[in-house]
């Protein structure tokens, strides 16, 4: 990906990632009040218009007590 877009610019953001402890990395998310993370596996594409097993979407649910 480095050789088709260096770096960010105004258009388009390379989308940071990190390997491994998924779990301690949700906890940080959920300390910090942010919507979620989406887990991939390492092998898997983008498919345009497709909803893939292979992404997983997991959100940080907020509630307020009434």
């Amino acid at each position: 990906m480095d050789e088709i877009i260096s770096q960010d610019t105004s258009l388009v953001t390379k989308v940071k990632f990190i390997e491994g402890r998924s779990s301690a990395f949700f906890d940080l998310v959920r300390q910090q009040g942010l919507e979620g993370v989406v887990l991939k596996r390492m092998d898997s594409r983008y498919e345009v218009g497709k909803r893939s097993k292979a992404w997983l979407k997991v959100i940080n649910y907020q509630f307020d007590d009434w």
